[in-house]
């Protein structure tokens, strides 16, 4: 769920004990209508750096395993409270500046509003920027957590390959080194901003040999929480299903970002109908209404997710806005 030169979700608060409270009744999903994306936008994938998709895939380039519409669905559990969790890939300046107007918005839905994705500039940037620290400050008033973007880069794997941005490095241990020095920078930049806790775009997706990859992601995870406190936020994007060894990786997994035809033929992987469902956060790009966003969330309830943001916006950065005041009243719940 990358980009941001234009600002980077998401998701609620995922502490324990957190209480989320339920949006509003809607109707039951179609399963058969078409969102009438074009085919190149169907697939469920996080965006590369220039904002296209790019599927998740294996250290060896292989895609990660997505069940096909004719199989066997898998187990769904039903979750009854969830949040509205934000990627606010807007700038948070004056209500008259672009973003402005979002940042408030999303701040007065505070009741169905979990947590949203601060992005300076595809991470923390290289100095403090006063207009995100006043919008956090506001947030955190409100009860809307805030937590800060880094990438991770699918830890230098193919079939991307991304590099480090000083070393030009895809070795993983580099990457890691990388994404280390960017939660120290969030943290050193905005922790007295209120920081809430970090979110990991570009995740990985598979195991890897000797549970390797999610070891790494389960190490970043201690690295925030041993440095910066166990009440800070973790989040996870591999934007696709993840095999269970990510389970305990982060607090939230984004386990599908796409548009509305792929999610509504879209199936979770089984453990996803037997974790808490503030485990699971759905992002759906590309509903054109109220009426077809109602029906993705209600599916998105039958599938477990705790934390859900649906949109109107299309790529190539589904992102950058937030819905017409009236969507967005409708996805919250709230009356204007």
């Amino acid at each position: 769920m990358r980009r941001s030169t234009r600002i980077l979700a998401c998701a609620a608060v995922v502490a324990a004990g957190a209480t989320f409270a339920a949006l509003p009744a809607i109707a039951s999903p179609d399963e058969t209508s078409s969102a009438g994306a074009s085919p190149e936008e169907t697939a469920s994938a996080s965006a590369s750096p220039d904002g296209t998709p790019s599927a998740t895939a294996s250290p060896d380039g292989t895609p990660s395993a997505t069940a096909s519409p004719d199989e066997t669905p898998s187990p769904t559990a039903t979750a009854s409270d969830q949040k509205v969790s934000v990627p606010a890939y807007f700038y948070p300046g004056t209500p008259g500046s672009s973003g402005g107007p979002y940042w408030d918005r999303l701040i007065a839905s505070r009741d169905t509003v979990g947590l949203a994705v601060a992005n300076p500039d595809n991470g923390p940037g290289q100095a403090v920027n006063t207009d995100y620290t006043a919008k956090m400050r506001q947030a955190e008033a409100a009860g809307v957590d805030v937590i800060g973007y880094v990438r991770t880069g699918y830890l230098g794997t193919a079939p991307n390959n991304f590099t480090t941005r000083e070393e030009g490095s895809t070795d993983p241990g580099v990457w890691l080194n990388q994404i280390k020095r960017d939660v120290d920078a969030w943290y050193t930049m905005y922790g007295a901003a209120n920081l809430d806790g970090i979110f990991f775009d570009e995740g990985m997706a598979q195991c890897g040999p000797g549970n390797k990859w999610a070891d790494h992601y389960a190490e970043l995870k201690k690295y925030v929480e041993g440095t910066y406190g166990a009440e800070a936020i973790v989040v996870a994007n591999p934007g696709t299903g993840t095999q269970e060894c990510f389970k305990d990786t982060a607090d939230t997994l984004v386990t599908f970002e796409g548009d509305e035809d792929a999610y509504r033929r879209h199936q979770p992987e089984a453990w996803e109908a037997k974790v808490p469902s503030d485990k699971i956060w759905h992002l759906v790009y590309d509903v054109p209404d109220a009426a077809r966003m109602s029906e993705v969330v209600a599916l998105s309830r039958e599938r477990n997710a705790g934390h859900v943001y649906v949109t109107h916006d299309i790529l190539d950065n589904p992102w950058d806005t937030l819905p017409p005041a009236a969507y967005w009243n409708s996805l919250t719940g709230r009356t204007p």
